[in-house]
């Protein structure tokens, strides 16, 4: 029994022994080879790189940036649309308006020029209805300021814009409004008239007057939507060249959240309308606004454009509103601009009558259709396809006809938005 206890105790010894040797972090083992080396060569990565999306900044947003000329710095300034002060300066393709660039040299020595006629190859202006405008040499030079003005004919919708430079990121444009390309042309020159809170030109030939008037807050429950406003401001000019049609000639001038807050339905008007005003592609008639106050639907758009005016943007086009897929006719023919100030506190809708002279005066099955027209196929064919065409037609051959074979031209109504001015 003794010597079984030894043992134990003995073998206890030994394990413990054994134990504490392979714990004694002091010990070296040498190794029996050398250990590998890390390899220099970076891991592969698999999984592709994520695309970059193609983003324009707002125009608010857009951040002062700099770019070099041949070790000179330039500074990016704000740009500006419908500006070309040079002397015998060319007229723009159809379809495109100016845009000035304007870049400020900053480490320029006061005694030198900037070698301007060396610009890079590749300067461009990106903008948002994917053009890319390539700059053609148009340029002003400033030595007493040493500021560099670049001119690009850039499209006429096209809201915001990103200058390229070569070997840098596209570089985003603040716009300021050039209020000179706002002012009515000296072929349409009218007179000056505020009332209320709009200041505006009417045009020679297209009224007489303005007359104003307050609508107050209407938000009754059994009120339709269409009839419900937070209070706002109308304003209908007397004396139009078109009596007797459809629509009267008329701006509303609303309070632009608190119409959205009393009616949502609005907000899709509103968010179309900013959608358009920055578009990514070209516009089409169902991306469009349409009167949030009008019981009806909008059956086609054409003539589309963006207008400024004094202190605000929108989009004009031409349409006619239908509670079924009624003819395209001079009676209720329409004018449509839809805007905001710059503030975004006011939303604008002016409805003003047109007339085309392809179109029957009437809807009336009878209504005689000038050469040119395009015939109403609802009562011979009433296919949902076939009347779909038939809009996409009219809306084409409107496009096509020149601004001053409408009456009233369709550079009166435009002079008559740019004059605008939305006053708190």
């Amino acid at each position: 029994m003794h010597s079984t206890i030894v043992k134990r105790i003995l073998l206890f010894l030994s394990v413990l022994m054994i134990v504490t040797l392979a714990c004694d972090l002091s010990v070296n083992i040498a190794p029996t080879s050398e250990a590998p080396t890390a390899a220099a060569t970076p891991i592969p990565v698999n999984d592709p790189p994520t695309p970059t999306p193609e983003i324009f900044i707002a125009l608010t947003q857009a951040i002062p940036a700099q770019v070099q000329l041949n070790e000179i710095t330039l500074a990016v300034q704000e740009a500006s649309l419908d500006a070309c002060d040079l002397p015998n300066c060319p007229p723009t393709p159809a379809g495109t308006r100016y845009l000035c660039v304007p870049l400020q040299a900053l480490n320029l020595p006061a005694d030198q020029f900037l070698d301007y006629k060396n610009l890079p190859e590749g300067i461009a202006i990106h903008d948002n209805t994917g053009a890319n405008t390539p700059f053609n040499r148009l340029t002003k030079y400033a030595p007493d300021t040493q500021r560099l003005f670049l001119y690009f004919a850039v499209p006429q919708t096209a809201t915001v814009f990103g200058l390229q430079w070569p070997g840098i990121a596209e570089i985003p444009l603040k716009i300021v409004v050039n209020t000179a390309s706002a002012t009515i042309p000296a072929s349409v020159a009218g007179w000056e008239v505020s009332v209320d809170s709009l200041n505006i030109i009417l045009p020679s030939g297209l009224a007489s007057g303005v007359r104003g008037s307050q609508v107050p807050r209407a938000d009754g429950q059994e009120l339709p939507y269409w009839q419900k406003t937070p209070g706002h401001a109308e304003f209908k000019l007397e004396g139009y060249p078109l009596q007797g049609r459809f629509h009267q000639p008329q701006i509303y001038v609303y309070p632009a959240m608190p119409y959205v807050e009393l009616v949502p339905a609005t907000f899709e008007s509103m968010h179309r309308l900013r959608n358009v005003m920055n578009p990514g592609a070209p516009i089409t008639a169902d991306q469009l606004p349409a009167v949030p106050f009008f019981n009806a639907a909008q059956l086609f758009a054409s003539n589309i454009q963006a207008i400024p005016f004094q202190n605000g943007s929108g989009m004009r086009f031409l349409s006619e509103y239908g509670q079924y897929p009624a003819p395209v006719n001079n009676h209720e023919l329409f004018y449509q601009f839809q805007g905001f100030t710059n503030d975004g506190e006011y939303y604008i809708v002016a409805i003003l009558p047109i007339t085309a002279p392809a179109l029957a005066e009437t809807g009336d099955a009878g209504a005689n259709l000038p050469a040119g027209g395009i015939q109403y196929p609802f009562f011979a064919d009433p296919d949902a396809e076939t009347l779909q065409t038939y809009y996409e037609d009219v809306a084409n051959l409107l496009s096509a006809t020149p601004n001053e074979a409408f009456t009233p031209t369709i550079g009166q109504l435009d002079a008559l938005i740019q004059s605008m001015q939305v006053i708190p």
